[in-house]
């Protein structure tokens, strides 16, 4: 459950479940609009959730949605912490640079982060995820 005014990162899984128009996702994403969860997502996410945008009208409902999310830009510092995250968990958990970098983000930020791909991040003991 999401506890009031939660600062919470948002995994690309969670706004591509919207668009899917799963109910779960969508009480979550309610919250976000109506300010009881302040949102976050990485240019990551962002990039991502571009990637599957075949039509234009498909930009006007990424960009209406992403309209209420603040936006966390990758920097040196996030890079940097990313690279360690990834060195560091690469060898036993196959940890991704896109995911390492999300987990970056979190970290440097103190958000928790939501997602459903919880086997991408569970193991990475720098972040909390959301329950």
């Amino acid at each position: 459950m999401i506890d009031e005014k939660r600062r919470i990162l948002f995994d690309t899984d969670i706004l591509i479940g919207y668009f899917r128009k799963r109910p779960e996702i969508k009480d979550i994403i309610d919250k976000v609009k109506r300010s009881e969860i302040e949102a976050f997502i990485s240019a990551i996410t962002e990039a991502e959730i571009y990637s599957g945008s075949l039509k234009d009208d498909d930009d006007l409902r990424i960009e209406a949605l992403l309209s209420y999310f603040h936006r966390i830009p990758v920097d040196s510092g996030i890079a940097k912490r990313a690279g360690k995250l990834r060195a560091k968990y690469f060898k036993k958990y196959r940890l991704r640079t896109p995911d390492a970098l999300i987990a970056a983000s979190a970290e440097k930020m103190s958000l928790v982060l939501m997602t459903k791909n919880l086997k991408h991040f569970e193991f990475i003991e720098e972040i909390q995820l959301a329950k």
